[in-house]
């Protein structure tokens, strides 16, 4: 009795031990599965023009110091917590395949999911729209792709009633410290994607854009508006 019950728990440590093996060695692409099924629950064409419009209307969190960075615990709190994100809009890269919602602030579980305003009180179109995202491993995750963006690439930003258009201008990584990258500056329109410069988080990748259009929505040509469908 007893050599079957240490038979028993020693099939059942193996076991565990195997299983933690798998996890170990499948931890990134566990992680990347998740990140994308995350951002994929928030597609900005499951939403309408008054969705978004009601969510602009809530608070967000818009401190700094709150932001946390990309751990399993916190994609895996992300997977079971069942959160009313303050989605305002979407945010498309064609050139580096990026495509991503917006929220409002900075919210750890709207960070894993897509991109976040930096500022209460900015507007898609006006002055410098900010907005920041993590960066991973996975080339193919959140802001990740911003690494591979080149000047006078086009960033495409809606609130599906227009469709702000941005060429980049500027591409830099700077002390995390630098935080007046996101000031709004004179009688500028503009848009800065702020990111994770490495995976230590030493730096940050700073992209610039200066808006060169605005469309309505319903009268942007059929690539654009299949940008945010």
């Amino acid at each position: 009795m007893i050599k079957r019950i240490k038979r028993i728990f020693l099939n059942l440590l193996l076991i565990t031990i195997f299983l933690i093996g798998l996890v170990l060695i499948f931890n990134f692409q566990i992680r990347s599965y998740l990140l994308n099924k995350q951002v994929q629950q928030y597609d900005i064409a499951n939403y309408s023009k008054k969705d978004l419009e009601d969510n602009l209307k809530r608070k967000g969190n818009f401190d700094f110091d709150s932001v946390e960075s990309i751990s399993n615990e916190l994609v895996l709190k992300a997977q079971f917590k069942n959160s009313d994100l303050p989605i305002i809009g979407g945010i498309a890269i064609p050139d580096v395949k990026l495509s991503l919602p917006i929220y409002k602030g900075l919210d750890n579980i709207s960070l894993l999911s897509g991109a976040g305003t930096m500022k209460s009180n900015q507007q898609m179109g006006e002055r410098n729209y900010a907005l920041a995202s993590h960066s991973a491993k996975d080339k193919t995750i959140l802001f990740s792709p911003l690494e591979f963006i080149s000047l006078k690439e086009k960033i495409y930003v809606t609130d599906l009633k227009n469709i702000y258009i941005y060429q980049v201008s500027l591409k830099e990584k700077v002390d995390p410290s630098k935080v007046e990258v996101i000031d709004d500056i004179p009688n500028k329109e503009m848009i800065t994607l702020v990111t994770c410069g490495d995976l230590e988080a030493v730096t940050r990748l700073i992209v610039q854009g200066t808006l060169i259009d605005t469309v309505e929505f319903k009268n942007a040509n059929q690539y654009i508006q299949s940008l945010f469908s």
